[in-house]
C-alpha cells in the first residue's frame, strides 16, 4: 500500500524555509462561535525570504461537516473536510485573519 500522499518529498532548500517559518509562527485564535472560527497566523521570519503556507490544524464545532476558508480580502476560498471536529489546510503567515466558516450540507 502507497503511503505517498502521506509524505512530503522535497529539496533540502524547502525544507529548511518551512521549518523555519514553522518555528517562528504562532497562531492566535481571535473568535470561536457555533458559525464562524477566526484564527491569525504570523511568523518571525523575514517574509521577503520565508513566503510558503504552513499547515494549519484547528478545531471548530464538533457538527460541522465542511468549512469554508477565506484568508484575508482573498476572493477564492477553500472548502475543506471536517473530521471529528478538526480541519487541517494551508494558509499563509501574514496575520490577516483566517476565517473557517461551516458549509452546508
Amino acid at each position: 500500500m502507497s503511503k505517498q500522499d502521506q509524505v512530503w518529498v522535497t529539496d533540502h532548500i524547502s525544507s529548511h524555509k518551512y521549518a523555519t517559518e514553522r518555528d517562528g509562527a504562532e497562531v492566535k485564535t481571535s473568535e470561536a462561535t457555533a458559525r464562524q472560527v477566526k484564527v491569525s497566523l504570523t511568523c518571525k521570519a523575514d517574509p521577503k525570504l520565508y513566503d510558503a503556507p504552513l499547515t494549519l490544524i484547528t478545531r471548530v464545532p464538533a457538527d460541522w461537516q465542511q468549512c469554508r476558508i477565506t484568508q484575508g480580502t482573498q476572493t477564492a476560498t477553500a472548502i475543506a473536510t471536517v473530521s471529528n471536529g478538526v480541519v487541517l489546510y494551508a494558509a499563509m503567515p501574514t496575520g490577516e485573519p483566517i476565517t473557517l466558516q461551516p458549509v452546508a450540507p
